[in-house]
């Protein structure tokens, strides 16, 4: 089975994801963590020998407008 996680930008939403792939690693499921490019999220799974691949994002303006779409 190969399951793909997304998400980070504070701890309190990329360790919780972390903690869900390394459980499922040791089910023996392949698991990619998708993430920010060039962030903190990827060094993490990378010196934690984590399977991640960096997305481009960009950050969102604070209002609801059709850019933000």
């Amino acid at each position: 089975m190969k399951v793909i996680l997304a998400g980070g930008g504070t701890g309190g939403h990329f360790f919780p994801l972390i903690a869900l792939a390394r459980d499922l690693i040791k089910k023996d499921i392949n698991v990619l963590i998708l993430g920010r490019k060039r962030s903190w999220e990827e060094k993490y799974c990378l010196n934690n020998k984590l399977l991640f691949k960096g997305i481009p994002t960009r950050k969102r303006a604070g209002k609801l407008s059709l850019q933000n779409l």
